[in-house]
């Protein structure tokens, strides 16, 4: 096994100046000393170099001695006698940890520095396993607990529990059995609040920073009574002026879930490309970037590609789950993303094409074998035929594993299914074969 540890090191040379700038150096940023007298400042030219020693667990690696001298473009202003931070990284199979360990270098008024590091090598923590998620409704307690009895691998489950009245205040009901005998199975669970599609309530709720308040109050301390890890937010369809305050509640949601350790994720609709928004696309809703920045995880709704408001076609088809998940990284970092996945697909009539109907995987998969089949190379999916003028496209457990081989290689936090009730053993066993194990460690494009 190759490990080492790499010391970025600063080179630095210290001139005679003045200046009110500070020291930034990676995530660090150093400001400067105020109190009087002022010490003197320098001009300080800066760049890196990398030191590189293999190292088992325990061992002590000596780095040095380095001179911190040296020419760059880049150019700070520093405080003389002001500490600057070295990163370390530690190094294992060609994954880093970013960063391990810090040293600090106090910059004098000498113009060269030299610096002998020494630190013991540790391995770095080893990545949280991923999560494997899926929403449960329209069930009761004992049928939600067989369904997840039913689905080995599951990580957290999501059961609806709550969404608005007619006035936009929170309704519903927990269950803490029902999370105590969930967390029994190895599941935690974090329930969602829907908006049910609801526009005229949502707004009712959002733009009332009185009721939005107190709706997410509610919400943080039912989810910390019922002895939940997490809550769910699925808002879909409001209206698009309503986006900042959207943002605002789930700002005030999370600040009052982290008291708690409470974990918050909220799901987004896909946008992609090819897909640009408009006024009526409800994709738009979202500004992706604010909510990125105050919840755990922005859960990506990667179906209902083609729904009943557009012509036929796949629920979610390769290249477009794809284009999906790349256009949100756009503005939310991978580790951040859990890959939304359909356990479903639909059938459409040439006589009703605006009503689908909705076919699990398994039926999908009979129905496979029931007519005429062809490739369709515009989605890169077998399209069946079935005699009585019906059509459908085949996303079957080879397209889900594909759906899985696309999460795990791009270093998302974990995939959300919808929904339990919709699976079959056959799908548990693909999501073992694709996650146990071999979770890969990766950012994102």
């Amino acid at each position: 096994m190759r490990r080492s540890l790499i010391a970025l090191l600063l080179l630095v040379a210290a001139c005679t100046g003045s200046g009110d700038g500070v020291v930034t150096v990676g995530e660090s940023t150093l400001p400067p000393t105020t109190s009087p007298p002022p010490p003197p400042r320098g001009s300080v030219e800066v760049r890196l170099s990398e030191a590189e020693a293999l190292a088992s667990t325990g061992d002590t690696v000596r780095v040095g001695p380095v001179s911190l001298s040296g020419t760059s473009p880049q150019r700070f202003e520093v405080t003389a006698g002001q500490p600057v931070i070295l990163p370390i990284y530690y190094v294992e199979d060609g994954i880093a940890v970013e960063p391990s360990w810090t040293q600090t270098v106090t910059v004098g008024e000498d113009a060269v520095v030299e610096l002998v590091i020494e630190q013991s090598w540790r391995a770095p923590e080893p990545p949280p396993p991923p999560l494997v998620m899926a929403w449960q409704t329209g069930g009761d307690a004992e049928t939600y607990l067989e369904q997840l009895a039913a689905a080995p691998g599951l990580t957290v489950t999501s059961p609806r529990w709550w969404t608005l009245d007619r006035d936009g205040f929170l309704v519903g009901e927990t269950d803490p059995e029902f999370v105590a005998a969930a967390q029994d199975l190895g599941v935690a669970v974090w329930p969602y609040m829907t908006n049910g599609f609801e526009r005229r309530r949502t707004g009712l709720l959002l733009n009332d920073p009185a009721k939005r308040r107190l709706v997410a109050a509610q919400l943080s301390r039912a989810a910390q009574e019922a002895g939940v890890g997490g809550i769910n937010i699925d808002f879909e369809a409001f209206n698009a002026a309503d986006r900042e305050a959207f943002t605002a509640f789930m700002d005030e949601l999370t600040s009052l879930a982290h008291e708690w350790g409470g974990i918050v994720s909220v799901d987004v609709t896909a946008r992609t490309t090819s897909r640009p928004a408009i006024a009526t696309d409800r994709s738009h809703r979202y500004d992706r970037r604010a909510l990125a920045e105050v919840v755990d995880y922005v859960v990506l709704m990667a179906y209902d590609e083609h729904t009943r408001f557009n012509p036929s076609g796949p629920t979610a088809s390769p290249a477009w789950a794809q284009d999906a998940l790349y256009w949100l990284f756009r503005f939310v970092d991978a580790d951040q993303v859990v890959l939304g996945v359909p356990f479903y697909s639909r059938v459409w009539d040439p006589v009703e094409l605006n009503a689908p109907v909705t076919a699990t995987i398994g039926t999908v998969v009979e129905l496979s074998t029931a007519g005429r089949s062809t490739f369709d190379p515009e989605f890169a999916l077998h399209r069946v035929d079935l005699e009585d003028g019906r059509h459908f496209w085949v996303e079957d457990y080879a397209n889900l594993a594909g759906r899985l081989t696309l999460a795990r290689e791009s270093g998302v936090a974990g995939v959300a299914a919808w929904r339990l009730g919709f699976d079959t053993p056959r799908v548990w066993e693909v999501v073992e074969e694709q996650v146990s194990g071999h979770w890969s460690v990766v950012n994102g494009p």
